[in-house]
């Protein structure tokens, strides 16, 4: 049995059940460490802690508030796989503890706020429950909200790593919005004119076109890292069923066929 303790991400903890059974206490834990050893900082940890209903799951899941420090026992950590993070099988009771010093040093590093100043963008501040940067811009005389996701958010070099590679899809897509917004038009006005208006009077294409605004842009680590070119799949060419298989084909009647 080990035995770890660590600080429940920003985005707190929830529940989750296997086809609507065996439902389970989840929170991911960044960073942790197994007791007496040294803080994982840049490796979370996917917890699950099984629970007897969906009641107890969801009251004691979606208590957990990120900063809290927790010590859990786990039977196993399973490694990190391509797309997920390693997980960690808990069992109960979950137990709230205080931390060393170590730990609260810990906490309230994550507490602070911080904020990139970029030449182009302006102030990006962090929201930690996010994992992104956030920002207002305008763009023809109107605001929206931007979001820029993070890979590291404890750590300024990566965030304005990520900043910059966020920046050329950014602009792309700004240069890009009067063709999206009649692209967006063309596609919604039939649809408006059917049905969404209620009561208004039809909407002709310029007018429409007028009240499409963007509200906010986010972008995700996966869209603006820069894209590889994937080389094709060669597959192999059909040959038919093999001369085996056709030996063993049977006709409705249940005879065989023979090859």
């Amino acid at each position: 049995m080990l035995k770890i303790e660590g600080v429940v991400a920003p985005h707190g903890g929830g529940a989750a059940s296997r086809g609507g059974r065996d439902w389970s206490i989840t929170f991911t834990l960044d960073p942790w460490r197994e007791v007496g050893g040294d803080w994982r900082r840049r490796d979370p940890l996917f917890v699950t802690v099984p629970a007897r209903s969906k009641a107890l799951a969801s009251r004691q899941g979606f208590a957990l508030r990120g900063g809290m420090i927790l010590r859990v026992d786990a039977t196993r950590i399973v490694p990190a796989g391509r797309y997920t993070l390693q997980r960690a099988d808990g069992r109960p009771p979950l137990r709230r503890i205080s931390g060393d010093a170590s730990a609260q040093a810990l906490v309230k590093q994550r507490d602070r706020s911080h904020t990139i100043r970029d030449p182009l963008l302006g102030a990006l501040r962090l929201e930690r429950a996010y994992g992104w940067l956030s920002a207002r811009r305008r763009i023809d005389g109107r605001p929206y909200d931007l979001s820029i996701e993070v890979r590291d958010a404890d750590d300024a070099a990566s965030m304005a790593a990520d900043v910059a590679k966020a920046k050329p899809r950014l602009l792309r897509t700004e240069r890009q919005l009067p063709a999206i917004r009649r692209a967006v038009a063309r596609k919604l006005l039939p649809t408006y004119n059917d049905g969404w208006r209620t009561q208004r009077p039809r909407s002709s294409a310029p007018a429409f076109l007028k009240r499409i605004a963007l509200s906010s842009i986010q972008l995700a680590r996966a869209n603006h890292h820069p894209l590889r070119r994937r080389r094709p799949v060669r597959r192999p060419r059909d040959r038919g069923p093999d001369r085996r298989a056709r030996r063993h084909l049977r006709d409705p009647a249940g005879g065989v066929v023979s090859g």
